[in-house]
């Protein structure tokens, strides 16, 4: 009987271990999604900045909105590149967190494949 007792306790241990890892396993793979999920990466133009304490005024900003994540700004170029979360935030609500304050932050459009192709 003792022995019984041991197999079934082993089995126990065995199968409530292995549930275990397989709902483990699948927090594992959502928190991945979770953390690349904010891959809207772009590039401002920010007019306005003049010194570094400029420069920490518009990171201040950008670190004051929901939803980004990331933000690197550089004053010889005058731009900041932004990742951030679009099921949080979006490039209006960024660009509008700016008004009221003496920096003019809007998107860079970029050129598009088909104008490059027009020009050639």
């Amino acid at each position: 009987m003792k022995k019984v007792k041991f197999y079934f306790v082993t089995f126990l241990i065995l199968t409530v271990s292995a549930v275990s890892a397989q709902s483990s396993k699948g927090k594992v793979t959502k928190n991945k999604t979770a953390k690349t999920a904010y891959k809207a990466r772009t590039t401002f133009i920010v007019k306005g900045m003049t010194c570094q304490g400029c420069v920490n005024s518009v990171k201040h900003t950008f670190g004051s909105i929901d939803g980004v994540k990331n933000y690197d700004v550089n004053l010889d170029k005058g731009k900041a590149v932004v990742k951030f979360d679009p099921k949080i935030t979006n490039i209006k609500k960024i660009e509008n967190k700016f008004k009221g304050t003496p920096y003019k932050v809007f998107e860079q459009k970029t050129k598009s494949k088909k104008a490059l192709k027009s020009k050639d």
